[in-house]
Formats: C-alpha cells, structure tokens, sequence
C-alpha cells in the first residue's frame, strides 16, 4: 500500500520584472485498508498504508465513491481498502474524495501489449485480468515506475475495481526487489 506526496503547481507571475509566488498545495494520496473509525465529529478514520498509519477527516463535501457512483458513508467500515485524496493538514490528511477499491494480489504471468495495457495476474484463486488505465498508478516500493517496466514473475497487489469483466487498476504495487 502506498502513500504519495505531489507538490501542486507553483504559479509564477512576471509583473514589471517581478516574480509573484501565488503558492502551492500539497495534495496527498492514500491507498490502504481503513484500520478504525472513532465515533467523533467529524468523521475521521484511521487508514492503515504501507507506510504506516494515517489519519483521514471527513468533511460534509467529502465524496465517496465506488466505480463510478456515489455511495453511503456507512459503506465506510473496517478492512475495506480504499484510495483517499485530499490535502494535507499536518498529520490529518483532509478527505476531499474517498473510493472504496478491491484488491488481488498474485504474480504477473502474462503482459497483453495492447491498449490499454492489460495483465495476466495469477492469484491464489486462478487468473486475473487486469486493465490499466493511463491514470494508473504503477509502485515499486516508494517509487512510482511506468507500467513498461513491469514484468513477467513480478509479485503484484492491484487496487481497483472489480465489478465488470476486467479488474480495472487504479493503482499496481510492485513487490519491491530484494
């Protein structure tokens, strides 16, 4: 499970010669299983990352999502994975959208070089066909490589949706080499 820092943009402004720092926002990204959620106001929730754990708030405007819909807070509950994204706020991440993913973990056995870039995963319980998207994120530990250097025999843990006919990857963690 990953947890991902990007720096937003620093817009810079030319004004009579002058450089104008208008600022930048941290945005912060968690993948990993939702260990807790205290009963306080507002809603916040422990989620365990590989990295550790982090704690998440809920505000009213967050949204929470499942595929493509809208879902109940209440689907919210212990185990269940999810990929937060928000900002950070010190050591609270602020929600600004939460989906609820499943996950399969195995090893790569076969690379469709189509488009998009599909994957054959052999997990405990057979094959799985995951499609990646050009938003999917690909971790090798800490680090975020491009889905080219994925290879057959790779150990993989694929974040995403299965609800049609192929496991659509919003993130692949890459068991880093020893």
């Amino acid at each position: 499970m990953t947890t991902y820092t990007r720096t937003g943009s620093l817009i810079a402004m030319m004004l009579l010669g002058c450089v104008a720092s208008l600022g930048a926002e941290e945005e912060v990204g968690l993948v990993g299983s939702i260990e807790s959620i205290p009963q306080v106001s507002p809603l916040q929730i422990k989620v365990k990352t590989r990295d550790g754990s982090r704690l998440v708030q809920c505000a009213e405007e967050t949204v929470v999502v499942r595929g493509k819909q809208k879902v109940n807070r209440d689907e919210l509950k212990r185990n269940r994975h999810v990929i937060v994204s928000g900002r950070a706020n010190g050591d609270i991440v602020l929600a600004s959208k939460m989906e609820l993913v499943d996950v399969t973990e195995g090893k790569i056995d076969a690379i469709m070089e189509v488009f998009p870039l599909r994957l054959s995963v052999m997990t405990k319980n057979g094959n799985v066909h995951v499609q990646l998207e050009t938003q999917t994120r690909v971790m090798r530990g800490k680090t975020k490589i491009d889905s080219g250097q994925l290879r057959n025999g790779d150990s993989v843990r694929v974040f995403g949706d299965s609800s049609g006919q192929l496991f659509v990857a919003k993130e692949i963690d890459v068991e880093a080499s020893k």
